[in-house]
C-alpha cells in the first residue's frame, strides 16, 4: 500500500512558478516536482507543461508502454517534454521559460527515479536518508570538488545558478536516472524543491518520519520547519510530495 501527501506553495513570493503531479494508474504511482526557474517571467507555464505531458504520457502507461522498463519510460518522459517545450517556444512569443523536474515511477513493489536541475528525491529506510539525488548545478559542482563544505550550499550566493533544466533550446537535456530499488514497507520518499530542502535539514527531515506514521502529519511538520527559517527572508515557492510504503 502506498500513501502520500503533497503540497505547493507560494511562500514569500507573488507567483508560484512550483507544479506537483501525483498519479495512480493500476498498479503503478507516479510523483513529480516541477520548478520553474524564478529569473524567467514565463518559467509557470514551463513546469506546468512539463506536468500535463507527463500526465498524459503516464494515463496511456499500461495501454501504450507496456512491456517497457522504467528507465525507457522515465527517459521518454523527459525527452517528450523536451521536445513540447521546445515546439511551444518555436510556436509562441515565450522563450524565457524553463524549468526543473524530479520524477518517482513506482510499480511491482520497484521504485525508480529520474530528475533534471536542483528539485531532489530523498529516500529513507528506517527513516534515516538511505540516497539522495545529486543537483546539477553550480553548487553541487563546488561541494564535489571539496571547495565548499555542505553546510555552505544551502546559503552560497551562487546556490540558483543550475547546469542543466528542461526548455533550453541549445541543449537537449540529460536526466540522470537512478537504479530500480526494491522497495519495502517503512521505506519513504520526499520530491521538494529547492525552496523546501534549503530551509529543512536532513536531521529534520528524519525527525519528522520518526515523530509521526501518517504521511500527511510528516510532510507537515516539514513545511512547519521550512516556513519557520524563511520567516522575513522573502522566501522562495516551496513544494514537497512525500510518499510512504506501507
Amino acid at each position: 500500500m502506498i500513501e502520500f501527501y503533497d503540497i505547493c506553495s507560494k511562500g514569500g513570493r507573488d507567483q508560484n512558478q512550483d507544479s506537483v503531479l501525483c498519479l495512480n494508474n493500476g498498479d503503478a504511482y507516479l510523483f513529480s516536482v516541477a520548478d520553474g526557474l524564478g529569473a524567467y517571467s514565463d518559467s509557470q507555464l514551463a513546469s506546468y507543461i512539463v506536468h500535463e505531458v507527463i500526465k498524459e504520457i503516464f494515463i496511456n502507461y499500461e495501454k501504450s508502454l507496456s512491456g517497457m522498463s522504467k528507465e525507457v519510460f522515465l527517459r521518454k518522459c523527459i525527452d517528450v517534454c523536451h521536445e513540447v517545450l521546445i515546439e511551444y517556444k518555436k510556436k509562441s512569443d515565450i522563450r524565457d521559460s524553463y524549468t526543473t523536474v524530479v520524477i518517482l515511477l513506482i510499480s511491482e513493489n520497484e521504485a525508480q527515479w529520474c530528475h533534471i536541475g536542483d528539485s531532489r528525491l530523498y529516500y529513507f529506510k528506517k527513516n534515516k536518508v538511505f540516497l539522495k539525488t545529486q543537483d546539477h548545478s553550480v553548487v553541487q559542482a563546488l561541494f564535489n570538488s571539496g571547495m565548499i563544505k555542505e553546510e555552505e550550499t544551502r546559503k552560497h550566493p551562487d546556490r540558483g545558478k543550475l547546469l542543466r533544466a528542461l526548455g533550453r533550446i541549445d541543449k537537449k537535456p540529460v536526466a540522470d536516472v537512478s537504479e530500480v530499488y526494491e522497495i519495502s514497507p517503512g521505506d519513504a520518499f520526499v520530491l521538494c524543491s529547492d525552496g523546501f530542502w534549503e530551509h529543512i535539514t536532513e536531521a529534520e527531515m528524519e525527525e519528522s518520519l520518526g515523530s509521526f506514521m501518517n504521511v500527511r502529519d510528516r510532510i507537515t511538520a516539514m513545511e512547519t520547519s521550512v516556513k519557520d527559517a524563511g520567516i522575513g527572508k522573502k522566501a522562495d515557492n516551496y513544494s514537497a510530495i512525500g510518499v510512504c510504503i506501507r
